[in-house]
């Protein structure tokens, strides 16, 4: 997911690069097992990846201590610190993705 992330992001470095009108966007990604149903997933894991999409900058890629645990790849990361997620009891810690 974090190298498909940093994909996205680049292509859309290149894209922004030759448009006239740029497109900026921020992910988020946590790890866990979501909630199936009607071809719909729900629950924490997903709540959670929403909040960490919200407070990521844009063009900016944030992941959770869960994602940085379960990387197999080598990735540049920033600690952004603890933050307090909405409608999520525990504070998160958050790590940034250097993809440039």
């Amino acid at each position: 997911a974090v190298a498909c992330a940093s994909a996205i992001q680049k292509g859309m470095d290149n894209f922004n690069r030759a448009s006239t009108e740029p497109l900026r966007i921020r992910i988020g990604i946590h790890a866990g097992e979501p909630i199936q149903d009607s071809n719909d997933l729900f629950g924490t894991t997903v709540q959670i990846a929403a909040r960490i999409c919200g407070e990521a900058d844009s063009e900016s890629i944030f992941i959770s201590a869960a994602v940085r645990q379960a990387l197999m790849q080598s990735f540049t990361l920033s600690e952004v610190g603890l933050r307090t997620l909405k409608g999520i009891r525990d504070r998160v810690v958050l790590y940034q993705v250097q993809w440039r």
